[in-house]
């Protein structure tokens, strides 16, 4: 049976059928739905395939391998951390945090609270991608440290210090103190240091994503869904 009679007739009988037929009404043989195809059989996980057609079990296994659950888990973290900092940062990128009252104050405690708030989603993200194998997460959570590097001085007149470890520290007496107006030119804004985070922040979340739900092949990579690798499968046996 051939590679292709065996996930066409996996598509025939799954609810990827539909996503997969082209206008006519026929099963795409495009490269990338059969990749998808086969992937989603190798991650039985998530979407179960054994027992139903062992052609297509057979070539997801040689191409994708087995998912490793335990590199699942902390890629998790990684995403989970990285999707509260997008929040804490875009809630003082917004500029909500530091709206003032009717007297013409700003409301100190609030300011105080989002910032450390988005201070403990980043060490926490930060802390997280130490044990992340997603290169692009990774490589992202540097940018993410440089840039906030470049805010040292900034950052150290509000009361926030950056560590030997990437992580940052709040002297939380000395950020109340602060003049509002000078932690509003860091945080607050279209081009402020949590605009900037929440772009990393998003490009970490959506990495570590694909990295959680990805499978590897036998020597421990994570296997890559090109249509290449399909296309050069199609034309054999399994």
């Amino acid at each position: 049976m051939s590679v292709v009679s065996g996930i066409n007739s996996y598509i025939m009988n799954s609810y990827y059928g539909n996503s997969m037929k082209n206008p006519n009404g026929n099963i795409s043989k495009d490269p990338s739905a059969l990749s998808d195809a086969l992937r989603n059989s190798a991650v039985n996980k998530q979407n179960p395939l054994a027992n139903k057609n062992s052609e297509v079990n057979k070539i997801a296994e040689k191409l994708f391998g087995r998912r490793d659950e335990k590199n699942s888990e902390k890629e998790k973290l990684v995403a989970e951390s990285a999707a509260a900092l997008e929040k804490s940062a875009g809630r003082l990128a917004a500029g909500d945090t530091f709206a003032k009252d009717n007297k013409g104050k700003y409301n100190i405690e609030a300011i105080s609270k989002n910032v450390s708030d988005f201070v403990n989603d980043y060490n926490d993200t930060v802390n997280a991608l130490k044990d992340s194998k997603s290169s692009v997460a990774l490589d992202r959570g540097e940018a993410m440290g440089k840039t906030m590097s470049s805010y040292k001085n900034s950052l150290s007149r509000i009361g926030i210090s950056i560590n030997d470890d990437n992580t940052l520290s709040v002297d939380k007496d000395k950020l109340s103190k602060a003049d509002p107006q000078d932690v509003k030119n860091v945080f607050g804004g279209n081009y402020s240091i949590s605009a900037k985070t929440v772009n990393k922040a998003q490009d970490i979340n959506a990495a570590a994503k694909f990295e959680m739900n990805g499978t590897y092949d036998r020597d421990g990579r994570l296997a890559s869904y090109s249509g290449t690798m399909v296309t050069a499968l199609l034309s054999t046996n399994v």
